[in-house]
Formats: C-alpha cells, sequence, structure tokens
C-alpha cells in the first residue's frame, strides 16, 4: 500500500487480531532460539500493526500439549505462568522495567504459545559461563541483584507475588545490559503477606519451604533467600550448599545455620561469616553433615560487602533475614550497593558494567525457557496431533490479546476470575513433584551450573513430605 509499507495482507491480519482472531499466521518464525523436554522458544515478528510493531523480533515459546499433559502437574504451572504474567503485563499504573511482560498468548489444538519482548542478552548464567573462570565480576554481580531486587520491589509491593524462583536462569538481559526477571510459573499470590504453597527450584529454596510442612508459611524473605544462593554462585561459580537425594520419593530439607562472627583482633574485615549447613530428609533425624564456608568465602570472595550480605541473606531463621522487616528496600540499601543509585537504575539512566556483544550469537530467552528443558529435547516432528475435547478443556482459559476491541473490561475480568479459581483449586491438590516425566530420569545441578535444576510443589502427606503426627 504505497510507502506506508503496509500491506493489504497486513492490514486484514490486524482487524483478525482485533476482531479477537489470534493464531500463529498472525506471525511469522524466523529461528529458534532454544529448545527444551515441552517445546521451543521462537524468534518471531508480528503479521500486524504499523510498520515499526512489525520489524521489532519478540520471543514466542511454544509449547507441546501432549507433553505437558504428560507431566502431572505441569499444566497447573503453565496456567500459573499466564495468570500471573497477565496481571504483571495489564496494570498500566504498576507498569516495571525489571519484570518480563506478556505481548499475547493463544492456543491452537497441539500447542500452546506465550509471545513476549526480546531479550538479546540472554540470562544471567549465561553471561556468567562467558566469563573467565565462568564468575562474574563484582561490578556486573552487583548490576544484576540490584536489577532483579528492583523487580523483587515491584513484584512483592505492586503485585503481592512471591516469585519463588529466583536464580539466574530466570534473570534475562536486555540489548543495554538490563536485566528483567521472568518465568512465573512457579509463583503464587500473596495473602496478608504469606503464601503457603511450597515450590521453587530446590538448590535455591529457603529452609522455610523445604521443611514438608505445607502450614509453614513462605514470606518475601523465602525470594531474599535465593537472591543470596545466587549472588554466592555468581561469585564463586559454586552452590553454598548440596543436595544429599535427587530421588522423587525423598525430598532433602536443608537446614541452613548462619551466624555473623566478630572479626579477631588482628582482623578489621568488619565480619566473618560462619555457615554450618545440615542435610536433613524429611521427617528423619539429621545426617550429622556439616561443614564450615568461612574459609571458603574469605579465599574466594574479595568482597566484604558482598560477603557480608550473602551471610545476612543465607540466614535459616527467616524473622532475622535481611529484608524481612521492611522488604526489598531494606536489602537495596545495604552498603554492597553504595555505588548504586536506585532511583536512576529504576529510571533507566545508570550505564550497564555489561553490555550483550551483538556479534556474538547468545541463548537469548534460555533462562525463561529452563521451566520447561528438565528433558533432553528431541526434535519436534512436523506432528500436530489433535488432542481429545476432554483434554484440551484443561487449557481452555489460555488466551490473552490486548489488542481485541471487542473484550470488555467485565469480560476480561470474568475470564480472569475464572483462570484464577482453578489454579488455585489446582495447587491445592499438588503434591511433592517435579517438572519433568516421572518416566524418565531427572538432571540434576552441579556446582559449576547450567544443568536443569529439580522444582517441585509441597503437599503434607504425600510421596517426600512425610505427615507429622
Amino acid at each position: 500500500m504505497g510507502n506506508c509499507g503496509t500491506s493489504i495482507a497486513d492490514v486484514d491480519k490486524t482487524r483478525q487480531v482485533k476482531r479477537g482472531i489470534l493464531d500463529k499466521t498472525c506471525f511469522t518464525e524466523h529461528r529458534a532460539l532454544g529448545q527444551g523436554g515441552f517445546g521451543t522458544v521462537l524468534a518471531v515478528t508480528k503479521n500486524f500493526g504499523q510498520k515499526e510493531e512489525r520489524e521489532k523480533f519478540h520471543a514466542m515459546k511454544r509449547l507441546d500439549k501432549g507433553r505437558i499433559l504428560e507431566c502431572e502437574g505441569m499444566d497447573v504451572l503453565v496456567m500459573g505462568e499466564l495468570h500471573f504474567m497477565e496481571e504483571i503485563s495489564e496494570d498500566k499504573s504498576k507498569a516495571s522495567d525489571f519484570l518480563m511482560k506478556l505481548e499475547c498468548a493463544f492456543q491452537d489444538n497441539s500447542h500452546l504459545y506465550l509471545v513476549q519482548s526480546m531479550m538479546e542478552g540472554g540470562d544471567a548464567l549465561f553471561v556468567q559461563n562467558s566469563f573467565p573462570e565462568q564468575k562474574l565480576t563484582v561490578n556486573v554481580a552487583r548490576w544484576f541483584i540490584a536489577c532483579c531486587m528492583v523487580g523483587l520491589e515491584d513484584l512483592h509491593e505492586d503485585h503481592n507475588i512471591l516469585h519463588r524462583d529466583i536464580k539466574e536462569e530466570n534473570l534475562l538481559i536486555d540489548k543495554e545490559g538490563y536485566a528483567k526477571l521472568a518465568d512465573f510459573g512457579m509463583a503464587d499470590k500473596l495473602v496478608h503477606g504469606i503464601s503457603h504453597s511450597h515450590g521453587g527450584t530446590i538448590v535455591y529454596m529457603s529452609p522455610e519451604s523445604r521443611s514438608g510442612d505445607s502450614d509453614r508459611a513462605q514470606r518475601k524473605t523465602h525470594d531474599f533467600f535465593a537472591v543470596g544462593v545466587m549472588l554466592f554462585r555468581m561469585l564463586t561459580n559454586k552452590f553454598p550448599f548440596q543436595i544429599a537425594s535427587h530421588d522423587y520419593n525423598t525430598v532433602v530439607s536443608m537446614h541452613l545455620t548462619s551466624q555473623l562472627m566478630a572479626a579477631g583482633e588482628d582482623d578489621k574485615t568488619k565480619k566473618n561469616l560462619q555457615i554450618e549447613q545440615q542435610d536433613l530428609l524429611l521427617g528423619k533425624e539429621d545426617l550429622e553433615k556439616t561443614y564450615m564456608l568461612t574459609d571458603f568465602m574469605k579465599t574466594h570472595i574479595k568482597d566484604l560487602d558482598a560477603i557480608d550480605l550473602i551471610g545476612k541473606l543465607l540466614v535459616y531463621d527467616e524473622s532475622k533475614r535481611i529484608g524481612g522487616k521492611d522488604g526489598a528496600v531494606e536489602i537495596m540499601q545495604h552498603s554492597f550497593f553504595k555505588s548504586i543509585d536506585f532511583h536512576a537504575l529504576k529510571e533507566k539512566k545508570l550505564p550497564a558494567p555489561y553490555k550483550p556483544d551483538p556479534s556474538k550469537k547468545s541463548n537469548i530467552c534460555r533462562g525463561d525457557l529452563d521451566m520447561f528443558e528438565q528433558l533432553a529435547f528431541e526434535d519436534e516432528a512436523e506432528k500436530d496431533p489433535v488432542l481429545p475435547a476432554k483434554l484440551n478443556a484443561k487449557f481452555a482459559e489460555f488466551y490473552y490479546n490486548p489488542w481485541h476491541e471487542s473484550t470488555t473490561r467485565m469480560e476480561n475480568s470474568e475470564a480472569k476470575e475464572r483462570r484464577r479459581s482453578k489454579l488455585l483449586s489446582s495447587r491445592k491438590d499438588m503434591s511433592v513433584r517435579g517438572v519433568s516425566s516421572r518416566k524418565k530420569s531427572i538432571r540434576t545441578p552441579t556446582a559449576a551450573g547450567g544443568a536443569a535444576a529439580l522444582k517441585y510443589e509441597v503437599k503434607k502427606g504425600e510421596e517426600g513430605g512425610e505427615k507429622k503426627e
């Protein structure tokens, strides 16, 4: 159509989308960005909207319904991700540049589709693995953690949502080097500041979420504990503790005890961090396995403020954990961040200490795919099996089209409420489980990182969580 760069076909597609018909013909697929056990992430462009919009790349997560349904409870996590991403994306008054937003979501007879912004830098773990010895510098680690804390402040305070799966794979980096929190499949709503639905990636989970007691509440400090694990890993390329068992029916509970010790007379380096770790099996006696991390921290982490912050985050007693009183702001006021102007950071006026190299191919959106990459991916053949109506009904509410002109606010609200009710009902019925199919083995995380981690939901009295009398 002349010089406007918009064809008749594009105009027709735009009208189609506005009428509420959103499908994969509305996008052009360019290449695969990542793949996992449940689907693929693709680089796509829109076939509708203004020319500028159609030239932008987006990441489209394509998930196989059949594979999702083979893994008990996975459909609940997928619907949960849609619900929370829709909530984060819809309220413009609470818009955050540090949380991944949802462009749209739709489905066909065989797949689910989630479309998001393109994050050219990949995830923080991909970035870490590109550094010497696979360790971030203190400045880059501080930057990523600062972005994470702004995202958590927005998530906790503005949306009352507990992320429950904070880790490097879920910190996605844009072309300017800024990080955003992604993957809300394990998230849960905070009611009066509390969540009773336990879950996450096991090596990042707080002691209170590992207790096996589904009546034990989780608070914002659960996410802060994971931040401590993440910072430790960024600076050392190791986890601060190990998992005693990876068996589905033997879920491990780790009680982490920490205390800050006064510095010695000839040691003016503030305080030393002493961490005692005990690996416990749910409902069992202590395994009497402890080790000290004091010397390791002093040897491998040169920044004393980083050591101090890690020590205050990895505290067993959540009431004494930093952030327990004033939330993310309390952590952002720690001396580790004294070089960060958070006001300028929130307005994205600070230059990032790390910027993705556009000439290098990054593993874009790998972290956002992590929830689905527990198993080695097998190339998807051109098979689109049609699911029976009864099974397809599990995904009936999987749809988000912000361009649908005929969709009233009331209809949107009713659809969200139906999805929320189903989500809460389904989560109550979930027991201890991994994301991967039980028919196949689990790949567990190594100290060096990079392998997919075990995730699970906890329900007292079933499988790994012994019911206490």
